[in-house]
C-alpha cells in the first residue's frame, strides 16, 4: 500500500528529479524485503507464528499512520474547470507540434546490440543482479 502511494507522489511532487527518487524508493523496498524476511525468521524462532503476524500488523499500522500524516493534502485537491480547459488546450497544441515534427522529419532506426547494452554501467549492474538472483534460486537449498 505504501509503495504504490509513493510512486504517485514521486511522479507528481518530484517530476524534475524523478529517477533519483524512484531509485531511493526501490532501495528502501529492497531493504524492506530483505530485512522483513530476516526479522520474520528471527521472530518465528523466538515466538509463535500467530505473534509474528501481530508484530507485523503493528508495524504496518504504524506505517499507515505515518503515511496519513506525511502525504501532502495538495495531492487530494481537484482541478477546476478553467485549469482543465487550459490543460486540454496545451495538450492539443503539443500533439499538433508532435504531428508536424513527425511529418517533417523521417524516423531513423537505431541498431541496438550487445555492445551498446554492455557499454552502460546500469545495464551491466542489472545483468549482474539478475545473474546473482538466478544463481541463488537455482543453486540454493533453501528454495527446494
Amino acid at each position: 500500500m505504501v509503495q504504490i502511494t509513493c510512486y504517485s507522489i514521486i511522479t507528481q511532487m518530484f517530476a524534475d528529479d524523478i529517477m533519483k527518487y524512484l531509485s531511493y524508493l526501490e532501495i528502501c523496498a529492497g531493504f524492506g524485503g530483505t530485512i522483513g524476511n530476516l526479522l520474520a525468521g528471527i521472530l518465528y524462532e523466538k515466538i509463535d507464528y500467530m505473534y509474528t503476524m501481530v508484530v507485523f500488523f503493528a508495524i504496518m499500522f504504524i506505517a499507515y499512520l505515518v503515511s496519513l500524516t506525511l502525504i501532502p493534502n495538495e495531492l487530494n485537491q481537484t482541478v477546476t474547470e478553467e485549469e482543465l480547459e487550459t490543460y486540454e488546450e496545451l495538450e492539443q497544441e503539443i500533439n499538433e507540434e508532435k504531428d508536424n515534427a513527425l511529418k517533417e522529419k523521417p524516423v531513423e532506426k537505431i541498431k541496438l546490440g550487445w555492445g551498446s547494452l554492455l557499454s552502460q554501467k546500469e545495464s551491466v549492474f542489472s545483468l549482474m543482479c539478475l545473474g546473482c538472483g538466478y544463481y541463488s534460486i537455482v543453486f540454493s537449498g533453501a528454495w527446494l
